[in-house]
C-alpha cells in the first residue's frame, strides 16, 4: 500500500517555505494550534485507548543543510 504522503515532497516544500522566509526551522519545533486542538480528543470516545501521533519537526533531521 501507497503512504498518504511524500515524506520527501513535504520536506522540500517545508525547505522552500524556510528559504522564502515564510518561517523558520524553529518555528516548527512547537506543533501549531491546529495540531493541538485535534489531538485533544475525548477519551470516552476510544474506550480501546487512543494513541495518537507523534508531533515531529521534519526538517530537524535535515538540520545539517541550514547550518
Amino acid at each position: 500500500m501507497q503512504r498518504a504522503f511524500d515524506l520527501s515532497k513535504i520536506r522540500i516544500t517545508l525547505r522552500k517555505a524556510v528559504a522564502n522566509g515564510l518561517f523558520t526551522v524553529e518555528d516548527l519545533d512547537t506543533p501549531s494550534d491546529g495540531f493541538r486542538r485535534n489531538m485533544n480528543v475525548d477519551l470516552k470516545s476510544f474506550p480501546a485507548g487512543y494513541q495518537g501521533v507523534k508531533y515531529q519537526n521534519l526538517l530537524r533531521d535535515d538540520e545539517h543543510l541550514f547550518g
